[in-house]
């Protein structure tokens, strides 16, 4: 797994509001405009599709023809002020470009490296109700990911400056034991930016170090904390409970053994499923599994309360969030990501899908679905089935 990183690629000093000022021409308008042309004096449908997924093309040709509509193309005046602001700090326009809403997803996702899980299905319906719940014009979507997600089209705009300006592309891993890809995508982009620190040497922000994870060492009191207490810096930590509920505690203090709540200002709660919920508190953690005068277990205030023996836990993966810099977690990243590796290459093609009306309008809308998550599951199932029987 990982996290979303900015899309500053090879900087410029201009803006996005530079422009074309008298004769001035925005180089970065010009270059866009020589790849999108493959060096013609037009840019047709054929081009864009050419350089873009089915989906981003015709959102940016509906765009770029929406006020000179021409068989023959567009010429590099007709365009040039459709480019300019794709290039910009604000994603904004992003938004009003790919809708609606289920398209807007989708090509956020895919354009992060994700594809939708058949399970996704609620997850899609609960982040809808939330995006829309002000209204589902552009406008209001544009205010949810400003306030709620304000890196959600990041990647989308990475693909767009790494095909047209040769920016590099953001460095997003949505890989995780628990969450979906599109899970993910939303739990990194809505995080404080405390939680995606940058490299000091390079300037880059950091790699996420997988610090444990119930999929490869097991539901343990001892693992979780040996591997995760004490670490120096912001923690994510992804609970899965026997009751259905999928949990994610941001940590921005050290996680350790204490008879007090803690948590700064950054630290947030989310329930990810079975409802969507996102709650910043301070002082809201308390997690004991050592101190025998004190309560035993970990919680966040009284919206989840795990005992000490994790008894009600099925799955947990815990990230660290400043970067790997020792070979001990670097070692842990390199077994992690092989592991994931080995996981991919068994990824199923999609397959039957039941008769589910969310997910028929979502194929509607362009949504295709793996089942990999569902075998997942039922491995994990299998597996502790396993552990319970030795």
């Amino acid at each position: 797994m990982g996290n979303e990183h900015s899309h500053d690629g090879k900087k410029t000093k201009q803006s996005a509001h530079d422009g074309a000022k008298g004769d001035h021409v925005d180089p970065r308008a010009k270059t866009a405009f020589n790849v999108l042309s493959a060096g013609t004096n037009t840019v047709t449908e054929a081009h864009v599709k050419k350089q873009f997924t089915e989906d981003l093309a015709d959102s940016l040709w509906k765009y770029f023809s929406a006020d000179s509509p021409s068989a023959s193309g567009l010429t590099f005046e007709q365009l040039s002020s459709k480019l300019i602001p794709l290039f910009g700090t604000s994603t904004d326009i992003y938004v009003k470009i790919c809708q609606p809403i289920h398209h807007f997803i989708k090509v956020c996702l895919e354009s992060a490296g994700g594809q939708a899980y058949e399970n996704d299905v609620t997850f899609i319906n609960l982040l809808i109700k939330d995006i829309t719940k002000h209204g589902d014009a552009w406008t209001s979507i544009v205010e949810w990911k400003n306030v709620r997600c304000p890196r959600f089209c990041h990647a989308l705009q990475g693909v767009v400056l790494n095909k047209l300006l040769n920016y590099d592309m953001p460095n997003i891993d949505l890989s995780s034991d628990v969450l979906s890809p599109l899970q993910m995508l939303y739990l990194q982009s809505s995080l404080p930016t405390s939680y995606f620190p940058k490299d000091k040497a390079s300037g880059e922000i950091v790699r996420w170090t997988p610090l444990y994870t119930s999929a490869m060492q097991g539901v343990s009191v001892n693992r979780f904390e040996t591997n995760v207490f004490d670490y120096k810096g912001h923690t994510v930590s992804i609970f899965s409970t026997r009751d259905k509920r999928t949990v994610v505690i941001a940590s921005d203090t050290t996680l350790r053994n204490s008879t007090a709540p803690y948590g700064g200002s950054d630290t947030v709660y989310y329930e990810i499923s079975p409802a969507l919920m996102r709650i910043e508190a301070m002082n809201s953690i308390y997690s004991n599994f050592k101190i025998r005068s004190a309560s035993l277990g970990f919680s966040f205030k009284d919206l989840l309360k795990i005992d000490k023996e994790l008894s009600e836990v099925t799955a947990i993966e815990v990230w660290g969030c400043t970067g790997g810099n020792s070979l001990q977690e670097q070692r842990k990243l390199r077994e992690w990501q092989n592991n994931q590796a080995e996981r991919n290459k068994k990824v199923p093609l999609p397959g039957n899908w039941d008769d589910n009306p969310d997910k028929s309008l979502l194929e509607m809308a362009g949504f295709q679905f793996s089942n990999e998550r569902a075998n997942m599951e039922i491995e994990a199932r299998r597996r502790e089935e396993a552990n319970k029987s030795s």
